[in-house]
């Protein structure tokens, strides 16, 4: 039995050990498993003296991989650290290009990327890109191999370009041999990984990167938009953020949009409308960021100098290097929102996805200081801002909100072809939630129609709360409250004896509902009532209410359906 099948055997025990001391670097990848930090614990620890430090050394004979020939003179930056945030299944384009490399330059090999959402901490196998290269670090020729590349990797190039091969590759950070590389602190060079040095149980090899080299990888990285992959090299610098001057004057929108000619305000790749010059909307790189593009909007293209309550912009989304959304709002916010102007749903939110454009109107809340400011929630992009129309304080206001109702659920499965208004109220539920329903877009286009997006939705949100059941892609009734509960109050239908007696589809489904819950009845909800219906009526009499023989419904036994099955009832 070869070193690498025995270690195969043996990592579910390391995974499991793992796990069991550190439930945040839990990690399982498609083959073989390994974990990985984040910032907020990848501090030097003084648990045992440190070694000498690390430098990867290239073994005569050793292959390294071959560059395109073309590379352009730009290069990038070293990449930021932008850490997982969503929820992605599949592997991404540059992380599956990366592999490709590996193999294509040091034979087959056993690389993870995917991992399933609901195990363990924060990690960009989540989000599918973050590769795990099962070399260890105690089996000499897997050893020279893995340091052959970190060599290249990390070499300056002729032009003395420190670590040349990981900028142009989008490297955001490495983990091998109880240390870490780090591209946003390149100069500290490799630092301990999580109190390693102290950690040399064989149970920890895998906690502590021994048995496998960990690459994590930038968005441009994980889209394949770096200068190694398509020769060009992403120069422009993150748009500063807001100076925090405005706030949200809380104004209720008016329900009139006075149209105007559309005018550019802003373009982030050309830097029309930046007083700081071309730019690119990044999301945050973790908890305190404030990045958002501030756009002054009052006295510009035929918008009123005061008393403005919203815009209509038109925002064009491009170069989005990760499947993302753009939130636009009086003030930094990643809540989405939604009004209804002119009888359609007009929200606050365009959302992209990966490597293409997305454009649409929205409704952006004007801040005190006359501005309204655009939030990018995952990755990079190039944002376009055209005003179409303003709103204005006071002119036609609607009354407050009354408190949402959510229409019932009761009984059966929500999946793909499923329409009404249930599967509308379960859409913005998920929305709300931040989960990503791209057939939405335009907004309301889609609403109530179950398609695959929102079961992918569903499935993301399954995932990441395995206590409400199976990730399944449908929605049971129980799971229906529980995701929907962030709308409001569930509605209570009722019914009015007299258009049930009439027949009336509305009252007539209500009781059908009602009696699949209360006896299994199994009737087809069709507002029909038929012989099937009246049996199914009779047997609640009977077993329910202790009464016998046929009779239609009357006050006293709906009233007793509707308190069994949670509807009310008038004469």
């Amino acid at each position: 039995m070869t070193d690498t099948v025995k270690r195969a055997l043996a990592l579910p025990v390391a995974i499991m050990l793992a796990a069991g001391t550190l439930v945040s670097m839990a990690v399982i990848a498609p083959a073989r498993a390994a974990t990985e930090a984040t910032p907020g614990g990848l501090t030097l620890t003084a648990s045992a003296t440190a070694p000498a430090p690390y430098v990867p050394t290239r073994a005569e004979g050793q292959p390294v991989p071959v560059a395109p020939a073309d590379l352009p003179v730009a290069l990038e930056s070293f990449a930021e650290y932008q850490g997982q945030a969503q929820c992605l299944p599949g592997a991404q384009p540059g992380s599956l290009r990366l592999a490709a490399l590996l193999r294509d330059t040091y034979g087959p090999a056993d690389i993870g990327i995917e991992r399933d959402c609901g195990v363990g901490g924060q990690s960009e196998h989540k989000e599918g890109r973050a590769l795990d290269w099962m070399l260890s670090y105690q089996v000499p020729a897997e050893k020279a191999t893995v340091e052959a590349f970190l060599w290249w990797l990390l070499q300056p190039d002729a032009d003395g370009n420190p670590a040349a091969m990981a900028k142009r590759l989008g490297v955001m950070y490495l983990g091998w041999h109880d240390r870490i590389w780090k591209s946003y602190a390149a100069d500290n060079g490799w630092t301990e990984l999580k109190g390693c040095y102290s950690k040399q149980s064989p149970s920890d090899d895998t906690y502590c990167h021994r048995d496998h080299l960990h690459i994590s990888l930038s968005w441009d990285a994980a889209a394949a938009r770096t200068s190694f992959w398509d020769l060009s090299a992403e120069t422009l610098a993150a748009c500063p953020e807001p100076d925090g001057v405005a706030s949200d004057p809380n104004s209720p929108l008016a329900i009139a949009v006075t149209a105007l000619t559309p005018m550019l305000l802003v373009s982030t790749r050309t830097g029309a409308g930046l007083a700081t010059g071309p730019c690119r909307l990044e999301s945050d790189r973790w908890s305190g960021d404030g990045r958002a593009l501030e756009v002054p909007v009052l006295g510009r293209g035929g918008v009123p100098a005061t008393d403005v309550a919203a815009v209509r912009i038109r925002v064009g989304v491009a170069g989005s290097n990760a499947p993302t959304a753009v939130v636009a709002a009086a003030t930094r916010s990643t809540v989405r929102r939604s009004w209804t102007l002119d009888g359609a749903d007009v929200g606050n939110t365009i959302e992209a996805t990966q490597n293409r454009w997305a454009a649409g109107e929205i409704i952006a809340p004007v801040s005190t200081a006359g501005t309204v400011v655009l939030t990018n929630l995952y990755g990079g992009v190039d944002v376009r801002v055209i005003v179409t129309g303003w709103v204005g304080v006071g002119v036609v206001v609607p009354p407050p909100p009354a408190p949402t109702v959510v229409p019932t659920f009761t009984r059966g499965l929500l999946t793909v072809g499923a329409r009404g208004p249930a599967v509308a109220a379960l859409q913005r539920a998920l929305v709300n939630r931040g989960y990503r329903i791209s057939s939405l877009q335009p907004a309301g286009a889609f609403f109530g129609r179950y398609r695959a997006d929102t079961a992918a939705a569903v499935s993301r949100y399954q995932a990441k709360h395995p206590r409400v059941g199976p990730v399944t892609g449908m929605v049971t009734p129980r799971q229906y409250l529980l995701i929907t509960k962030v709308l409001g109050t569930p509605a209570t239908p009722s019914v009015s004896l007299s258009a049930l007696l009439a027949h009336a589809p509305a009252p007539v489904r209500v009781v059908q509902a009602a009696l699949n819950s209360v006896v299994a009845a199994g009737l087809a909800v069709d507002g029909l009532w038929g012989t099937r219906s009246q049996a199914a009526w009779d047997r609640f009499r009977v077993e329910v209410m202790g009464l016998t023989g046929t009779h239609e419904p009357g006050p006293t036994s709906l009233a007793e359906l509707g308190r069994r099955a949670g509807f009310s009832t008038t004469a």
